[in-house]
């Protein structure tokens, strides 16, 4: 058995369930492979300044215990070190540990997949240099990811709500992006740069997405009405969306977008600040993360 030491991030406030329960159950049964501590985040961006702690004394695997938002300030930092990450999912989407097969509602499994030590290589995303590992974009995810943010509710009954109500007042608004060396025009209510295929809950807003072809995949929604919102949100459940009228997708490596300047933009799902016009570029097999054999 090759000992390596861990340290396990938890958020104790993202997300669902009893974290310190699963968190002490992860650092018994990885306790057989070398020293285990444990740090709970404070803040937002506290899970990465544990992390690049963590890697400058040479942990040699970081475990994030939360959602995609806590994975992405951690997996941040384990990708460029080349640190191997592990997964237990217990925020509200989890789109990162679904696409790697992960079983989320079991977390003694996800402590099981991780002590087993199988790690897939698998791509990421960066925009304006910041890394993503689910999705990145602008329009009505970035206004549900806002709106998401300023809730005090978790769980999907209040996000399925939110994407509703985001819905009756979200407009068009035009985009330029020149994609690996190409020059796009589009009006639109959606522009969604994706590494997974989901949002999260089992959504695909990028049903052709593959998590280690060394490509991102571009989704642009047309506008839309009622009832068509209706039928493009079952297409979402159904793996159909790609295949729905007026739906643009592309795969690509590197871009540059230029947002209107009222547009909001999430990473991951998290609502930032970026320039109006930024890079957004893959980088294939850039992270190391445990996973199903099968996955």
């Amino acid at each position: 058995m090759v000992l390596t030491d861990t340290l396990i991030i938890y958020n104790p406030t993202s997300g669902r369930g009893d974290k310190r329960r699963w968190v002490d159950a992860a650092a018994e049964r990885l306790s057989a492979g070398g020293r285990v501590e444990t740090a709970a985040t404070q803040y937002r961006g506290h899970g990465r300044e544990l992390a690049q702690a963590a890697v400058q004394q040479g942990i040699g695997r970081i475990v994030a215990v939360g959602g995609d938002g806590t994975v992405n300030e951690i997996a941040g930092v384990t990708a460029p070190a080349g640190t191997p990450l592990g997964i237990l999912p217990m925020g509200s989407g989890n789109g990162l540990a679904r696409e790697l097969g992960l079983p989320v509602h079991h977390m003694d499994r996800c402590i099981g997949i991780i002590a087993d030590g199988n790690i897939r290589r698998v791509d990421y995303g960066t925009a304006d240099g910041r890394p993503f590992f689910c999705t990145c974009g602008s329009g009505y995810d970035s206004e549900v990811a806002a709106g998401f943010a300023r809730s005090r509710l978790r769980g999907f009954g209040p996000y399925l709500q939110l994407c509703v109500e985001s819905f009756f007042n979200l407009p068009q608004r035009p985009y330029t992006a020149e994609i690996d060396g190409q020059t796009y025009r589009f009006e639109t209510v959606e522009f969604n740069c994706a590494n997974i295929k989901q949002f999260g809950f089992g959504a695909e807003i990028a049903p052709l997405s593959d998590l280690a072809d060394g490509t991102l995949n571009l989704t642009v929604l047309p506008a839309m009405n009622l009832g068509r919102a209706l039928r493009f949100g079952a297409a979402l459940f159904t793996k159909r969306l790609h295949r729905m009228p007026g739906v643009t997708t592309l795969p690509f490596r590197e871009m540059t977008l230029r947002l209107p300047d009222d547009a909001t933009f999430h990473l991951d799902g998290d609502a930032t600040e970026v320039p109006r016009e930024l890079k957004i570029n893959c980088i294939p097999g850039g992270l190391r993360v445990f996973a199903p054999k099968f996955a």
